[in-house]
C-alpha cells in the first residue's frame, strides 16, 4: 500500500519539494537519475520563475546599495527562498550571491552590523544591531 502523504510529497508538479523528499526522506543519492531529473525541473517551476522575474533588467533585486531592505523584496529574501526551493546555481542567482557577499561581508568573513548603543532606564548600556 502506498503512503498517501509520501505520494503527495513526491508530486512531480512541485519539483522543489520532490527534490528534497527524494534526498532527505528517501535517502536517494544526489547523483541518482531521478534526483537529477527533478533538480533540472526546478528552474522552470512557476514559483522560481516568478521570483527570478522580480529582478531588475540589470539582474539585481533593488536597491543596489543593500541586500536587506526593503524587507521581503531586496536580494536576501528571494535568495533565501530560492535556496529553500533547491534552485540550482545559475548566473542570475550566483551574481546576486556575489553582490550580497561584496556588500555585507567583512574581510574576516563575518557579516558587519551597525551597532547602536542605547542607555536603558537602569543606566546600563544596551546595544542593538541595525542590519
Amino acid at each position: 500500500m502506498k503512503d498517501p502523504t509520501l505520494t503527495w510529497l513526491l508530486d512531480r508538479r512541485d519539483p522543489s519539494v520532490r527534490h528534497q523528499v527524494l534526498i532527505d526522506l528517501l535517502h536517494r543519492p544526489k547523483d541518482a537519475r531521478d534526483v537529477l531529473a527533478t533538480r533540472d525541473r526546478i528552474p522552470s517551476y512557476r514559483p522560481v520563475k516568478k521570483i527570478l522575474a522580480t529582478q531588475t533588467s540589470e539582474g539585481v533585486w533593488s536597491p543596489k546599495k543593500t541586500c536587506y531592505r526593503p524587507k521581503w523584496t531586496s536580494a536576501v529574501w528571494p535568495l533565501a527562498l530560492l535556496g529553500e526551493m533547491d534552485a540550482p546555481p545559475e548566473a542570475r542567482i550566483s551574481s546576486e550571491c556575489e553582490r550580497f557577499l561584496d556588500l555585507h561581508q567583512t574581510e574576516t568573513g563575518a557579516s558587519p552590523a551597525r551597532a547602536r548603543s542605547r542607555r536603558a532606564r537602569d543606566g546600563t548600556s544596551r546595544v542593538s544591531l541595525g542590519i
